[in-house]
Formats: C-alpha cells, structure tokens, sequence
C-alpha cells in the first residue's frame, strides 16, 4: 500500500498544504489504495518537503514528480483519453493555478488579519501537541516570519505590490480559469484528469478556507468555480465534508524536526534579537 506524507488536515479544507491535497486528490482519481499519514513530519523527505510517497520501500517527493511516477508504475489511466492539445490546456491551467495564483493565496493567508490567525492557530496545533503547547507562540511566529521571508524574497516579484494591485492580479487568473473551465463539468471535458488534482487544490483553498478574505470574495465572482469546487468535492471527499472528521494519524514530537534545521534557528535567533535591536526596513 502506498503510504502518503503529509501535513494534518484542518480548517474545513482536505488540505490547508494545496500540494498534500493534489497528491491525495490524484490518488483518489486514479483508485490506488493508499494510508495518508498525517504527521506532519517532513524528515523522511530529502528536500525536508512534504507531501512524499512511500511505495515498495520507495520515497518519492515533490507533488508533480509523485503524479507522474504513479503514472508510470499503475498506470495513466486518469489522462490516457486526452489528446496532446487537451494535455497542453491542463497543463496551461494548471501553471495559471500553481505559477501564479499560489503567491496571491500565501500572500492572502500570510497577511490577511483573520486568514493569518487561522493558519498559524492550524499549524500551532498540528506541530505542537496539547502538553507542549507553551510552544505554539514560538512556532506561529517561526511560520509567519518564515513565509513572509520567502513571499519577500524568494517567490514572484508581483507580490510585493500593494494589496489591491495583487488581488487584481488574482481576479485576472481566477477569470482566466474560469474561462477555460467554460461550462465543462471538468477543466479538460466530462471527466476529471491529473490538472484538476492540481487545479482543484489552489481553488479549494481559495474559496473553502473558513475565514472572508479578498481573495476569497473574488473567487466567488465566479459561479462557474464555485460548482466546479462543489463538483470536485463531492466526487472525491463528499457533499458533507468536514476536515475534522479525517483520520488523523498519531502526533510524532515535531519540535525537534523544526528546530534541528540551522535556518530555524536562525530565524529563532532573529525572533528574540528584534527586541534588543532596531529592526530593518525594506527600502
């Protein structure tokens, strides 16, 4: 049996992770027996990334680079019926969702009052179990000053714009797809392939997460995405999905597998000089 990694399920969303729920959507589509283990470990990755595969004593990790070995070694029945053009829309699609729409939606989490609290209080409990709680404030800031670092420095440029332009942006995309999607029941005709798996994650995350955002409000601008979500749910979770009802499997002590990383500590020691030192602008 294949044996999924990945982060805990939460906040209503079969993944708040977009990668971990591609991966687990894709393995639905394709009706290959798997256990998700939701430990929300990373070191049993290399690149200390979740979501990875075990298959037959085999890790595999990045969520595209899983597809496709689970494309090669089961089979590609899920995408076999489509023709190159079909393959290279999805794929088209796909990059709109994962490319582009991706930073709006870190920058709406990351920085959206009511978005941030709830994914730092999600991750917080998913890390730290109830008898080391005393270390959840550590680790939200951790999880913000770390995301926000990447959003600054190492993802898009176009995320460093003001809010209003950057969810033009989103709306932009967002049309976009729903564009493509047309009145399609699926992005490329009557059945769903391994780009919805993709698609579908960056949208769920949009439009389901429990708290109102502006991303969250432009994604319902589109009727035509809002069903597609409602459809993709309740092909492969049901109608009445409620992500605290997922099978969670036994917390693993994670702090030592944040905190044995040398940039955590960094990060950690970044934390507790900022009240002794004047804190740098960005120019």
């Amino acid at each position: 049996m294949i044996l999924l990694y990945q982060f805990e399920p939460g906040l209503n969303i079969p993944n708040p992770s977009n990668f971990c729920m591609k991966v687990e959507t894709y393995l639905k589509m394709a009706k290959l027996p798997y256990e998700a283990i939701n430990n929300n470990n990373w070191s049993k990755a290399p690149t200390r990334k979740l979501p990875c595969i075990e298959d037959n004593h085999k890790l595999v990790w990045d969520s595209q680079k899983i597809i496709e070995y689970l494309k090669a070694e089961y089979g590609n029945a899920v995408d076999a019926h489509l023709t190159n053009e079909q393959l290279a829309i999805g794929y088209a699609a796909q990059a709109i969702a994962e490319d582009r729409l991706i930073y709006c939606l870190m920058k709406d989490r990351y920085y959206v009052d009511d978005s941030r609290k709830a994914i730092l209080d999600h991750w917080s409990r998913a890390f730290i179990p109830d008898h080391l709680k005393i270390f959840r404030p550590l680790i939200k800031s951790l999880i913000k000053k770390s995301m926000r670092d990447s959003l600054k420095h190492q993802w898009q440029g176009y995320v460093r714009y003001p809010n209003d332009e950057m969810f033009e942006f989103a709306r932009r995309d967002l049309k976009a797809l729903s564009d493509i999607l047309g009145d399609k029941p699926y992005f490329l005709g009557d059945r769903p392939t391994s780009p919805d798996a993709g698609i579908h994650s960056i949208i769920a995350n949009t439009i389901a997460f429990p708290t109102e955002s502006p991303l969250k409000k432009i994604g319902y601008e589109f009727d035509n995405i809002v069903a597609y979500h409602e459809r993709m749910m309740s092909e492969f979770y049901g109608t009445d999905y409620k992500s605290k009802d997922a099978p969670k499997s036994e917390k693993k002590p994670i702090l030592r597998s944040l905190l044995i990383n040398n940039d955590n500590w960094a990060a950690i020691r970044g934390l507790t000089d900022k009240h002794s030192k004047p804190e740098k602008t960005d120019a």
